[in-house]
């Protein structure tokens, strides 16, 4: 058998976009390793889960399981906090720190099922949805925004993408 790599670390994130921990083993499921991005914080004004893309100083918090994940089951994580206090996800206080730091009102959530759409969908009437829209788009403040649904395929013999089940049908932009 022919070596084309080596794995040298392994690494968990328990709370999306904070600074995770090493393993010396892991179990791999279809869905990763169990408890990877276990937590989540939601920002509360938008009403979205936001990552370090939004929410930069996440990037200076890390965070450890208390107990190895199992199944489907998200243990508490002890989130360190740049300014050397730690507390667990599932602490009262842990959104009133979180959104101190963040200088926005958060709170923080374990993963939910895929089925929970209405907690992972964005919101297009969120004033952040279309300035991240023109950004990725490269679109300044005074030009228009695509519309993707009016768009329609030129031919019936383009091979079509099925998306999963638990993803929505149609297009939000």
């Amino acid at each position: 058998m022919r070596v084309i790599g080596r794995v040298r670390e392994l690494w968990r994130y328990p709370v999306k976009s904070m600074g995770g921990e090493r393993l010396q083993a892991a179990m791999l499921t279809a869905r990763g390793i169990p408890g990877d991005r276990g937590w989540a914080l939601r920002d509360e004004k938008s009403g979205e889960v936001r990552g370090a893309k939004k929410l930069p100083a996440l990037m200076c918090c890390a965070a450890g399981y208390v107990e190895e994940p199992s199944g489907s089951a998200i243990p508490p994580a002890r989130m360190m906090l740049p300014d050397g206090a730690s507390v667990l996800t599932t602490d009262p206080a842990a959104n009133d720190l979180l959104s101190k730091l963040l200088g926005r009102t958060v709170t923080i959530w374990p993963q939910q099922p895929a089925e929970r759409r209405d907690f992972y969908r964005r919101f297009p009437d969120n004033p952040d949805f279309n300035v991240e829209l023109r950004e990725i788009m490269g679109r300044l403040p005074d030009e228009p925004l695509l519309i993707f649904r009016k768009f329609r395929p030129r031919s019936s013999s383009l091979p079509r993408r099925s998306a999963p089940s638990s993803t929505p049908s149609r297009c939000i932009c």
